[in-house]
């Protein structure tokens, strides 16, 4: 091959690593906060954005962003606000951004279709995507937390949890004493365990869906009230052997299995689907099932149970 020749096809290989390195933006920037407000407006269609509490009165961030931006950000020590700029506003490009934030803080965060992971925040969290997932580890005060096609989930314990999808899968591990989720055709489970804010497992507790499955595991403290509703999803709820509350389940065109206690499913007055009421224990706790036409199973939890 000829020097020209040679030159001729190393031209489009130096434009194209040359483009490659412009389309990719570093970000490294920093604002103090003497507040509590972060908002975040990243629609990019892929990535990761990582926001971590720390023991400053600051917010950093750092990472990359690729294909769409400038990432624009400006703060005034009461609120810091991020923006990422895409053409029409459409999600575009990617990002891999760490936010580093006070741990009090209160987070705003609109998305796409990057994943949205938080974790070591006290505050407040408010997140919403379309096609990305939400993940948080930690004890926030309050969650409200939405995302079309992706999944959503929280490790930890809170005060208060409001969680919507669309398709995507719900899984909540830990203790709350106010959680709502709610889902149109994605599987909601649920493993209560531990304590916040001295209640044990989930104090209050709304799961609905209408075409996905409910999973509800775990412990249920004095008092609590836990509501699970489905259109023609199947309702598992596995509850301590020793359990002490007061169950009333219904399905109106489907099946209830009770292998909890001895209890057994009536058929309703009026001749349509089964009810089941027992109470276990004292009836320190109240758990309320509702399913239109899917199948309703209540067992001892580690209790092996086919499922079609």
């Amino acid at each position: 091959m000829t020097p020209a020749a040679r030159l001729l096809v190393c031209l489009p290989l130096v434009a194209a690593t040359t483009a490659a390195a412009a389309a990719q933006q570093r970000v490294e920037r920093g604002w103090p906060l003497s507040g509590d407000h972060v908002r975040l407006w990243v629609p990019a269609a892929r990535g990761t954005i990582t926001i971590a509490g720390w023991d400053r009165d600051s917010v950093a961030v750092s990472g990359t962003v690729t294909g769409a931006g400038p990432l624009d950000g400006a703060g005034n020590g009461q609120v810091v606000k991020l923006g990422l700029q895409a053409p029409a506003g459409a999600p575009a490009g990617s990002v891999e951004l760490q936010v580093r934030v006070p741990h009090r803080a209160r987070v705003s965060v609109v998305g796409a279709g990057a994943t949205i992971a938080v974790s070591g925040i006290d505050g407040w969290l408010d997140l919403e995507a379309t096609t990305g997932d939400i993940r948080i580890d930690g004890s926030p005060e309050d969650v409200r937390a939405e995302t079309l096609g992706g999944a959503i989930e929280i490790l930890g314990g809170t005060a208060r949890t409001r969680v919507k999808t669309v398709s995507g899968p719900i899984t909540l591990r830990g203790a709350g004493v106010d959680v709502a989720a709610t889902t149109l055709s994605g599987p909601i489970v649920v493993r209560a365990a531990g304590y916040q804010r001295g209640a044990a497992g989930i104090a209050r507790g709304r799961f609905e869906s209408v075409s996905g499955d409910i999973r509800f595991e775990g412990a249920l403290g004095r008092g609590a009230v836990i509501e699970l509703e489905t259109q023609s999803g199947r309702i598992d709820a596995r509850l301590p052997a020793d359990v002490s509350a007061d169950v009333n389940a219904v399905s109106i065109a489907g099946t209830i299995e009770n292998r909890l206690t001895k209890a057994a499913p009536t058929r309703r007055p009026d001749g349509k689907g089964y009810a089941l009421r027992f109470t276990a224990g004292t009836g320190d706790a109240a758990v309320t099932i509702r399913s239109f036409k899917g199948a309703v199973l209540l067992a001892s939890r580690g209790t092996a149970v086919s499922t079609p």
